[in-house]
């Protein structure tokens, strides 16, 4: 067998442990994880583990009948983030479904706001609040994974020079940051997996 598949495989028998982790003991932070490696798969065109399908699946069971609303705050509980970020990171996620779709930003948050029912005010300072330690848009980053996630999207070359241009970095430098830091995180379940 090639290195390469080697590690593919190893990749994928790791996305099935995190799950197995997740069904057995849900953490926020095994979510937000498994969050971060579907996002790394829909934007890399790699293919989604049947287990990591069938639990983001279990997700939307329950919120077919929803609002989007209704739909984004139980995705947004489900994903490990601090209660008094739930807003803020559901109006990213409509705020971008408007960007990606050619709508202007400040257009984009008239259309959340309206959604939310409050003013534009509060979409914008939502979709441009900096971390206090990294200086990043951290919410509007997992805005987008939100955004994602919930519509299965595919990020095209032209979603690429929007998300660069309103994050100030390549989606794929986070995704390839995340990956690092999950596999330190989990480097003990890592070399327990024999390919």
């Amino acid at each position: 067998m090639s290195n390469n598949s080697s590690h593919i495989n190893k990749e994928k028998l790791f996305e099935i442990e995190l799950v197995k982790k997740m069904i057995k003991n849900p953490t926020d932070e095994v979510a937000e994880e498994l969050l971060s490696l579907f996002v790394k798969h829909k934007v890399m065109g790699n293919e989604i583990t049947e287990e990591l399908t069938n639990y983001i699946n279990s997700f939307f069971t329950d919120l077919e009948s929803e609002s989007v609303v209704n739909k984004l705050s139980a995705i947004v509980n489900r994903i490990g983030r601090p209660l008094y970020e739930h807003k803020h990171i559901a109006m990213n996620a409509v705020t971008w479904g408007f960007v990606l779709s050619g709508v202007r930003v400040t257009k984009a948050y008239e259309e959340t706001a309206s959604i939310f029912n409050t003013d534009s005010v509060v979409p914008r300072q939502a979709f441009e609040r900096k971390s206090h330690d990294f200086g990043k848009k951290e919410l509007c980053r997992i805005g987008l994974d939100v955004f994602i996630l919930m519509n299965n999207h595919r990020v095209t070359s032209s979603d690429e020079k929007i998300i660069i241009d309103i994050l100030a970095e390549p989606i794929l430098a986070r995704i390839l940051k995340d990956e690092e830091h999950r596999n330190s995180k989990y480097k003990n379940l890592l070399n327990k997996i024999v390919v």
